[in-house]
């Protein structure tokens, strides 16, 4: 169904933020029209996009993701993102991923379903450097357009002509601060079909909270210890089909 396809990117989306890949970002959007005069969109997004990668600050961010088809609500899905420099907690609906420099753990509480394996090395390089190399992201601008957008609300549009499924993308967020306050993106029905330009929209709202007290090294060992290649899952969820990635025998 359509409607979980959206739900499943929505995951990706949030993963993307709370562990700061940049590979997609650059392919993100362009489009021909002049900027309006505002602030420069391409400067906002830069700076809205250094609050979430500066892993000297903890990261905790709730919210809600409505779901619209129309005018009609479809769904409503409850989030949670904590991020204390390398150790993340994310969830979205009834899917956790929990994560340390050692270890990482999905885990889906309606289908009882475990993943275990071990985080890329990779981007915990890029989260302990504590930065995103903006200058190259945004070096080629013909990869993408980022526009301000007039109004009461400061905001961002992106357009995606690279990822079919994504209509547009607008970003509201706090002049003062820099963070995003409200994500609107508008999915089309069927992407690639010039006939059917139907869309969805999810509306995000997200609400920054202060510094959690949540022990996520202790979460993780109350799901699942690691020891020698050896996976032990805590008897709680003896009944969940487990999955080993191939990389815990590395």
């Amino acid at each position: 169904m359509r409607t979980k396809k959206i739900k499943l990117s929505l995951v990706v989306l949030l993963v993307v933020i709370s562990l700061v890949t940049t590979a997609g970002i650059g392919k993100w959007l362009h489009r021909s029209e002049p900027e309006i005069p505002a602030e420069n969109g391409t400067i906002v997004f830069k700076k809205l996009y250094a609050k979430l990668a500066d892993f000297n600050e903890d990261l905790n961010i709730s919210g809600i993701i409505t779901l619209y088809d129309g005018e009609e609500v479809k769904e409503k899905t409850s989030f949670e993102l904590l991020r204390q420099k390398y150790r993340v907690y994310h969830r979205i609906d009834y899917i956790k991923q929990i994560g340390n420099e050692n270890i990482s753990v999905q885990l889906d509480t309606v289908n009882k379903y475990l993943w275990v394996g071990k985080p890329d090395k990779e981007m915990l390089r890029m989260q302990r450097k504590g930065m995103i190399p903006f200058g190259d992201l945004m070096a080629d601008t013909s990869f993408f357009k980022i526009v301000s957008i007039p109004g009461e609300r400061p905001a961002i549009e992106i357009f995606n002509d690279y990822q079919p499924e994504i209509k547009s993308c607008v970003l509201m967020y706090d002049p003062q601060n820099y963070i995003i306050r409200q994500a609107v993106i508008q999915w089309w029905k069927h992407p690639g079909s010039i006939e059917n330009r139907e869309y969805y929209r999810t509306v995000t709202d997200y609400q920054y909270n202060a510094a959690a007290a949540m022990n996520i090294d202790e979460l993780l060992k109350s799901i699942v210890t690691v020891n020698r290649k050896k996976v032990e899952v805590n008897s709680a969820y003896a009944e969940y089909r487990l999955e080993l990635a191939n990389n815990l025998n590395n």
